[in-house]
């Protein structure tokens, strides 16, 4: 399937995780990316958003009964395409959508800039010391970082930061 299909398909189950109940819905992954080299043969990625990430799973589960879940993410196939959705509350959505667009080579980077300021980013989000911090947005989280927001198709992990960082 071409890396076109694999769009069309992601914005078919984005508009299903919708009508499930999500507060937002994002593409992530190389898909986001525009990764052609790679699209065509990895899952489909998506970053949800909702305020009670139990119901969303459970609706989840009803409208795709052949899904797998666990405690964030959602995975299943349609159309023979494999796709995962990770389910967050709204106030982390940035952060996470962030962490599964970006490179490993960007995350890298972006690990770099939080110790800057004094901050910690992983899997869960943005954090200081213990305390996650609110990314309701890429935009916010970005800024958290001094970074102006990086295109997913930049977040290879070569020299974006320093192209996006604030002044």
């Amino acid at each position: 399937m071409s890396g076109a299909d694999r769009l069309e398909m992601a914005g078919q189950i984005a508009e299903a995780v919708r009508a499930c109940g999500a507060v937002r819905v994002a593409i992530a992954g190389s898909l986001a990316r525009g990764d052609a080299s790679s699209a065509g043969n990895e899952r489909v990625s998506l970053v949800a958003a909702a305020n009670d990430e139990a119901v969303l799973l459970d609706a989840l589960f009803d409208w795709h009964g052949s899904g797998r879940q666990s405690f964030d993410l959602f995975e299943g196939e349609l159309g023979g395409v494999p796709f995962s959705i990770r389910i967050v509350l709204p106030e982390r959505f940035g952060a996470l959508l962030i962490w599964d667009t970006g490179s490993e080579g960007h995350l890298a980077l972006l690990e770099k800039e939080a110790a800057r300021f004094n901050l910690g980013i992983d899997e869960s989000g943005i954090h200081h010391g213990g305390d996650l911090q609110d990314t309701p947005d890429e935009e916010t989280a970005y800024r958290l970082l001094g970074l102006r927001v990086v295109p997913p198709k930049e977040r290879l992990g070569t020299d974006e930061i320093t192209r996006h960082r604030l002044p």
